[in-house]
């Protein structure tokens, strides 16, 4: 396993564990590309699914590649809607589909 590939992991674990800090911080050691957007992703779909929603959608804002942009932002979305909070959910939505607007 590669050493990025091995903060994505662990970046992914810390987060579920709900350690936001840390997991951004894990994140932030990565070279910027794909794998740290994969861990950006990760992380904003465990804070969604804590519900702070607020803070995962600010960290939609530094992932670049757009299959984790989608992915994230679908998370979010779903997490909202879950907590009964329909509309915010299908605007987040409505944001995931624009990031890939011909698929």
């Amino acid at each position: 396993m590669r050493h990025d590939d091995l903060l994505v992991a662990v970046a992914a674990a810390v987060a579920q564990a709900e350690q936001f800090d840390q997991a951004l911080i894990i994140a932030q050691m990565m070279e910027r590309g794909y794998l740290q957007d994969t861990a950006f992703q990760a992380i904003a779909a465990a804070w969604a699914q804590s519900g702070q929603a607020a803070h995962a959608l600010d960290l939609t804002e530094q992932i670049d590649t757009p299959g984790e942009k989608v992915a994230a932002l679908s998370h979010i979305a779903i997490a909202l809607i879950q907590a009964g909070q329909i509309d915010q959910g299908l605007t987040v939505l409505e944001q995931a589909f624009a990031v890939t607007p011909n698929n």
